[in-house]
């Protein structure tokens, strides 16, 4: 039982990294888990998401 249980969770967080890795937003990955808030989504696999913060700094400094 407790095999299964790890094998799930690692089997969820392999999909998450997956859509992660693929740009899909975080308010869509929150919607498909359940999530009411995206906090609890963010909370849970934010450090799935390390460059994300400098893509949206380089975006945004390409916009001027």
């Amino acid at each position: 039982m407790k095999l299964c249980i790890h094998l799930f969770v690692i089997e969820k967080s392999f999909v998450i990294f997956l859509l992660i890795s693929l740009d899909i937003n975080i308010m869509t990955i929150a919607d498909r888990l359940g999530h009411k808030k995206v906090d609890t989504t963010w909370n849970t696999y934010g450090h799935l998401y390390p460059n994300k913060r400098s893509e949206v700094v380089d975006k945004l400094s390409a916009l001027k």
